[in-house]
């Protein structure tokens, strides 16, 4: 058989189980009664600030491979190149090649935008005292497009490098304010057309 019902009390409903998996689910259900199911910190409500930089982390990097990768696959389709392969084989791996690389390069920038973005979130969160509120969010998204357009202050012309940081710093405040208008209760309800 493909699968079993596992015994379970009178008031739950029967779970299907594998026949590979020679245990009773009843035996790890930890959400029984009025028990939470995650454990938190003594006195905290939910995620804190480090926490949520992996999933940030996470997320930034699988916005870039996918937003990467499908740029990959714009650029391989028009390439010239692409035409003057003779076998299907060559085409898809031309096109593979394309998509690999345009994605992980941009995954990769994406994750370090993260990265950054989660450490100055978790530093300023602690500085002030564990503060979890939307200044943090606002200047934590300055100090990450900052620090992505420094090096381009460092590495030659003084004045574009002073145009490239300007530009870095709008970005992230405008990211950071579009976060900020998406997450808060009121901001996303009155973006949506809400009351």
């Amino acid at each position: 058989a493909a699968s079993r019902t596992a015994r379970m009390s009178d008031n739950q409903r029967p779970v299907m189980v594998s026949p590979f998996l020679n245990f009773d689910p009843a035996l790890i259900n930890v959400n029984q009664g009025n028990e939470q199911q995650y454990i938190f910190a003594e006195g905290g409500q939910g995620r804190g600030r480090f926490e949520r930089a992996f999933s940030a982390i996470g997320g930034c990097v699988l916005g870039g491979v996918s937003v990467g990768g499908a740029r990959g696959l714009y650029s391989g389709l028009t390439d010239a190149q692409m035409s003057s392969l003779s076998s299907s084989t060559l085409r898809r791996s031309h096109l593979l090649n394309h998509m690999v690389r345009s994605g992980g390069s941009l995954a990769q920038t994406a994750g370090c935008i993260g990265l950054f973005y989660g450490i100055y979130d978790f530093t300023l969160s602690k500085a002030r005292g564990d503060v979890d509120d939307n200044a943090n969010t606002m200047a934590a998204s300055v100090l990450t497009g900052l620090t992505y357009k420094l090096p381009g202050l460092l590495s030659g012309d003084r004045r574009a490098g002073l145009m490239g940081l300007a530009r870095g710093g709008a970005a992230g405040l405008v990211v950071g304010a579009s976060l900020v208008a998406l997450t808060t209760g009121e901001g996303a309800r009155r973006l949506l057309g809400g009351d």
